[in-house]
C-alpha cells in the first residue's frame, strides 16, 4: 500500500494502539490499590517497512503484547520472607499469650500464692491453736493447687485452640490449591493463542502467596503457563489442573497420595502453621512438663513433712492413701516409689486408750526388702505392716482397697500417728499420701487432701520420739513446712524439637526460685521471638519496597502515560483528518 492509502492505514494502526495504550493505562490506575496486581505495559513494535523505488519507508504500528512488569526473583524472595514473617508473627503472638498467662507480676499468680503458703504456715506456727491460722493454711493452699489446675488447663486449652487453628488453615490450603488448579486451566485456555493473562496470572499470584504464608511451598511455572505447587518437602499439591489434598487427624496434618497417606507435620518449614506447631509441639510441651515437674516436687516436698506431722489428735478413724498402684499392685507403680529410703524403718504410733493412762506403742517397720525386690506389692507392705504391728501387740491393721493403702484402727480405743526414724523420715507415708496436706502428681491434679477440710488434721506439731504423746500447742511441724520455703527441690527441664529427640536438664532450687525460671526462660523465648519478627518485617518491607519499585502502580508513572497516549491519539486523528482531505481533495480533481 502507497500513498493516501498508506497514510489512512497508519493513521488507523496508531489510534488503535494509543487506544490500547490508554486501556491498559486505565487497567493500572483502577487497580492502584490492589497489591496483588502487577503493573501492565503495552508492548508496540513497528509494522514491516515497504520499499517504493528507493525509499524504505515506515508502515505503522502494531500492539503485539501486553505485559506485567514483574522480577520472578523478588517475587520468590518476596514469598519467602513472608512466610517466615507469618511464621513468626503466630509464634510471637502466642508467646505473649504464654508470658501474660504465668506471669509472676500479678497478684494472684503463681509467685504470690507460694509466698502466701508459706506465710501462712509461718503464722500457724506462731499459733497452732488458733482456728482462723488453720482456716488460712486450708484457703491459701487451695488457691495454690487451684492456680497450677489453672496454668495447665489454661496451656491445655491453648494447645486446643492451635489444633482448631491447623484444622481450618488446612481448609484453606485445599480451598487455594483447587482455585490454583482452576486458574491453572482457564490460564492454559487462554494463552493457547498467544498473549498473557496477566489478571489470571496475578489472582494465581496471590493464591501462591496466601498459601505460601499457610504452610511454606515451593513453586515454578510449566511450559504451558500451568504452575506446579509442591510442599516444602516435595510432595506435589497442585499439578496441572489436578490436586492432591492435605488432611489433619489426630493432631497429624497428612498428605495424601494416590495410593496412601504421607505424615508431613514434623516436615512443615515454614509459614502460620510451622509456627503454630512450634508452639504446640515445642514451646508448650516445655512449659507444660516444667509446670508439672514442679508442681510434683512441691506435692512431694510438702507432703513429705506434713506426713509425719500431727494434728490436735491421734487418727481415730480409717486412713486411705492419695496414690494408688497401678493394676499389678507393684510399689513400684507408685507415682513416688523412687523417692523412698530404704535406709530407715516406718514408724507407726499406736495409741491405745482401753488403758488409764492411755499407751503409746512405736512400731517399726524394716523396709529393706524394697531396695531389692521388683516383685514387691502393695499388699507385700500391708502384710509386713500388720506383722509388726502384731508383734507390738496390735491396734492397727493394714489392708488394700483400690489399689490404695488404708490404715485402720482395730476399735474406738485405738488411734494411730506417723513418726520418724529417729528423726529419719523414710518417706513412706508421703508416698502413699497418707495424712498428707496435698493430693495428685502434677499440675492439672494437684489438690488439697479432703481430710484437711477438717482443720484440726492440719499438722502443725509431731509425736514426741521419747513418750508417743502429743505436746499441747506443738507447732514443731508448722515450723518445719513453713522453712520448705528455702529448702532446694528436684525438677526437669525438657526441651522439645519436632522430628527429633527429646533433651533434658536436671534444675535444682526452690520453689519459688523455680517458677521464676520458667518464667524467665518464656520471657526470653518471648523476646527473641519479638526480635525475630521485626527483623523479618524489616526484611519483608526492604524487598517489598524493590518489588513495588518494578511492578507496583505509580500515579505519576500512569498519568504521564496518560498524557502521552491521549497526545498521540490526538495527532493520528489529526493525521487520519490529513490524510482524509488530501483524499478528498484528489477525488474532487477533475
Amino acid at each position: 500500500m502507497t500513498g493516501i492509502g498508506s497514510t489512512l492505514s497508519i493513521a488507523k494502526l496508531a489510534l488503535s494502539a494509543q487506544q490500547y495504550g490508554i486501556s491498559v493505562t486505565g487497567q493500572n490506575v483502577a487497580n492502584v490499590d490492589n497489591e496483588s496486581y502487577t503493573r501492565q505495559t503495552l508492548a508496540m513494535t513497528s509494522g514491516t517497512s515497504v520499499k517504493i523505488g528507493s525509499l524504505v519507508l515506515g508502515n505503522g504500528v502494531s500492539v503485539s503484547q501486553v505485559k506485567s512488569v514483574s522480577d520472578s526473583y523478588l517475587e520468590a524472595s518476596l514469598m519467602n520472607k513472608k512466610a517466615d514473617l507469618a511464621c513468626s508473627e503466630e509464634k510471637e503472638l502466642y508467646l505473649t499469650a504464654i508470658e501474660n498467662l504465668v506471669s509472676s507480676d500479678s497478684e494472684n499468680g503463681l509467685s504470690a500464692l507460694l509466698s502466701e503458703f508459706w506465710n501462712a504456715w509461718s503464722d500457724l506456727s506462731n499459733n497452732p491453736a488458733g482456728d482462723a491460722e488453720r482456716v488460712v493454711v486450708y484457703e491459701t493452699g487451695n488457691q495454690l493447687a487451684e492456680q497450677f489446675n489453672a496454668l495447665s488447663q489454661n496451656l491445655s486449652d491453648i494447645r486446643v485452640n492451635l489444633d482448631s487453628e491447623i484444622g481450618t488453615a488446612i481448609s484453606e490450603i485445599n480451598s487455594m490449591a483447587a482455585q490454583i488448579a482452576e486458574l491453572n486451566a482457564d490460564i492454559v485456555a487462554m494463552e493457547a493463542g498467544g498473549g498473557s493473562a496477566n489478571d489470571l496470572r496475578d489472582q494465581r499470584s496471590a493464591l501462591l502467596n496466601e498459601l505460601s504464608e499457610s504452610m511454606g511451598i515451593t513453586n515454578f511455572e510449566e511450559s504451558d503457563g500451568s504452575v506446579s505447587v509442591m510442599t516444602a518437602t516435595s510432595y506435589p499439591l497442585v499439578s496441572g489442573d489436578s490436586v492432591h489434598t492435605v488432611s489433619f487427624s489426630s493432631g497429624r496434618i497428612l498428605w495424601n497420595g494416590t495410593d496412601a497417606s504421607v505424615d508431613i507435620t514434623d516436615r512443615v518449614s515454614n509459614g502460620r502453621i510451622k509456627g503454630w506447631l512450634e508452639i504446640r509441639d515445642e514451646n508448650l510441651p516445655e512449659i507444660q512438663t516444667e509446670l508439672d515437674g514442679l508442681a510434683e516436687s512441691l506435692i512431694y516436698q510438702v507432703n513429705e513433712q506434713t506426713s509425719v506431722g500431727v494434728g490436735t489428735g491421734y487418727l481415730s478413724e480409717p486412713v486411705t492413701g492419695s496414690y494408688a498402684t497401678a493394676a499389678s499392685g507393684l510399689f513400684s507403680t507408685l507415682t513416688y516409689a523412687d523417692r523412698l529410703d530404704t535406709s530407715a524403718d516406718f514408724v507407726l504410733w499406736i495409741k491405745n486408750d482401753s488403758a488409764s493412762p492411755a499407751t503409746f506403742t512405736d512400731v517399726a517397720v524394716d523396709l529393706s526388702t524394697l531396695s531389692t525386690s521388683t516383685t514387691y506389692t502393695l499388699t507385700d507392705l500391708a502384710t509386713d505392716i500388720n506383722a509388726a504391728v502384731t508383734a507390738a501387740g496390735g491396734g492397727v491393721t493394714a489392708s488394700v482397697a483400690d489399689n490404695r493403702l488404708v490404715l485402720t484402727p482395730d476399735s474406738s480405743q485405738h488411734s494411730f500417728a506417723i513418726g520418724t526414724d529417729n528423726g529419719v523420715n523414710c518417706g513412706l507415708a508421703a508416698i502413699l499420701g497418707l495424712n498428707t496436706f496435698f493430693t495428685g502428681s502434677n499440675a492439672s491434679t494437684m489438690a488439697v487432701n479432703a481430710d484437711m477440710s477438717d482443720t484440726d488434721r492440719l499438722q502443725t506439731g509431731q509425736v514426741d520420739a521419747a513418750t508417743g504423746d502429743i505436746t499441747s500447742g506443738g507447732n514443731s511441724n508448722a515450723l518445719l513446712t513453713a522453712a520448705l520455703q528455702d529448702e532446694e527441690i528436684q525438677s526437669v527441664r525438657y526441651t522439645f524439637e519436632r522430628g527429633k529427640a527429646t533433651t533434658s536438664q536436671n534444675l535444682t532450687g526452690t520453689a519459688a526460685s523455680l517458677f521464676e525460671s520458667l518464667t524467665s526462660e518464656i520471657a526470653i523465648q518471648s523476646k527473641i521471638t519479638g526480635i525475630k519478627t521485626e527483623n523479618c518485617q524489616e526484611l519483608v518491607s526492604s524487598i517489598q519496597a524493590q518489588r513495588d519499585s518494578v511492578s507496583a502502580v505509580s500515579l505519576d508513572e500512569e498519568v504521564i502515560n496518560l498524557t502521552q497516549y491521549q497526545t498521540a491519539y490526538s495527532a493520528a486523528s489529526k493525521l487520519l483528518s490529513i490524510a482524509d482531505e488530501m483524499l478528498n481533495t484528489l477525488l474532487s480533481v477533475r
